[in-house]
């Protein structure tokens, strides 16, 4: 079985501007798990889905957001990250999905109320790619620590929500190390 193929096969909806893989999608409304969209909040995944699929970025420069909030579960962007998502064209760049946060993916969620933000965990497997080419394997494993030190941080020890964000955390994974089978 080709789990890149496969995932590849399930196409990507545009999310405020963002392709994000419908395999990831589905596996997001399984969970019950709500989309986080910065601009409004709480977005349940078919409202938010409906409401923003056909939302494009604008260009422009590429700040980076406040990484210090508590929903970032003390995952942190590095400061020398460069993100590109707001720029046209980003995606005809080489390597753009180191680049843009947690690519084809949602970059944060909310479960029972509470926001989780992977945008760190997310920048740090980026750069941790960009300086380990073709050996993926510790950077994917970095990634499942840095989700679930974002999981455990968010959410308490025995609220469900602790343990859907663990399935998410390990559902992107599976993507990512999916993705990179050839390069571990």
């Amino acid at each position: 079985m080709d789990v890149t193929a496969e995932i590849a096969d399930t196409g990507d909806t545009l999310v405020d501007g963002k392709p994000i893989s419908n395999f990831l999608l589905d596996v997001i409304e399984t969970h019950g798990i709500s989309i986080a969209d910065d601009d409004a909040g709480q977005a349940s995944l078919r409202d938010g889905l409906q409401r923003l699929k056909h939302t494009q970025l604008a260009a422009s420069e590429c700040p980076l957001p406040d990484s210090t909030t508590p929903d970032y579960g003390g995952i942190s962007i590095p400061a020398h990250y460069d993100y590109w998502a707001c720029q046209s064209g980003y995606k005809h760049r080489e390597h753009y999905a180191r680049h843009d946060f947690c690519t084809k993916s949602p970059d944060a969620v909310f479960l029972g109320g509470t926001k989780a933000n992977f945008r760190g965990a997310c920048a740090r497997h980026d750069l941790c790619m960009d300086a380990s080419p073709g050996k993926y394997g510790g950077c994917n494993r970095k990634l499942h620590e840095d989700m679930e030190t974002i999981c455990t941080d968010r959410y308490a020890a025995y609220d469900v929500a602790r343990y859907k964000c663990r399935d998410l955390r390990d559902t992107y994974w599976v993507v990512v190390t999916g993705t990179h089978l050839g390069q571990l």
